[in-house]
């Protein structure tokens, strides 16, 4: 399986490890993940898979953390 996505092309395992916060990250929180409606297109052994997703992250603006959420399909 492969995971293709805007940032990261590869497998589960390359993803996950990529998926980690970095040690210099500006926040001990991480980052919210919500996945919702998913279409799925099935032809024969591949798949397709398309996911409405909202991703919430935290920044570090002039000593103040900045609340950003970005919702794309």
């Amino acid at each position: 399986m492969t995971i293709e996505i805007s940032w990261y092309k590869g497998d589960i395992k390359g993803f996950l490890e990529a998926s980690k916060p970095s040690p210099d990250a500006q926040t001990d929180s991480l980052p919210a993940h919500k996945l919702h409606e998913t279409l799925v297109w099935l032809n024969g052994d591949k798949a397709v898979a398309v996911i409405v997703t909202t991703m919430t992250g935290f920044l570090l603006i002039a000593e103040k953390v900045a609340n950003l959420t970005h919702q794309w399909l």
